[in-house]
């Protein structure tokens, strides 16, 4: 409730939408939840923690396709993150459980890179102010375009406070 008044205020802010998200998945009130997330992320595309309750919300309503995307592009943002891993691992292995085959995961979630380190010099005889990295593993498809969409732009509108 504290955070419904806190949106009519300003419901521009991702993070009082994440706080009343988790405050519903933690009522069982998981719709509302999932909801909350994806107004956070519409928000700030790039808010970790909305992603992170967004995945969990999900693999808890047996969303478990959509609970690995999330969950997926949460652990490359915090591969450390044990509880995130496993998190990740029993929706792969409830949606095999659920649809007999193994869940899809998003390559492209995982970017293996290749850090030279040596010490080259410029042309004017500095050493660069930049690490040269290259991507381990190409795909050279830009098939998905990643398209930041708008408030209400795909016909989703932020829940009224």
């Amino acid at each position: 409730d504290c955070y419904t008044r806190a949106l009519t205020y300003d419901a521009s802010n991702p993070v009082v939408f994440a706080n009343r998200a988790m405050a519903s998945l933690r009522l069982g009130l998981l719709e509302g939840a999932e909801d909350d997330c994806t107004c956070a992320l519409r928000l700030d595309p790039g808010y970790h923690k909305a992603r992170q309750r967004r995945g969990m919300t999900r693999h808890k309503r047996g969303k478990y396709a959509l609970a690995i995307e999330d969950l997926e592009r949460a652990v490359a943002d915090d591969p450390d993150n044990a509880p995130l891993r496993k998190l990740l691992q029993q929706s792969c292995d409830k949606f095999e459980e659920v649809e007999g085959r193994a869940a899809p995961r998003d390559p492209k979630a995982f970017v293996s890179v290749a850090i030279d380190d040596s010490e080259d010099e410029n042309d004017d005889g500095n050493a660069p102010k930049f690490t040269k990295i290259a991507i381990a593993d190409e795909d050279s498809s830009d098939d998905d375009d990643d398209e930041i969409l708008e408030a209400g732009a795909d016909g989703f509108e932020p829940p009224e406070p």
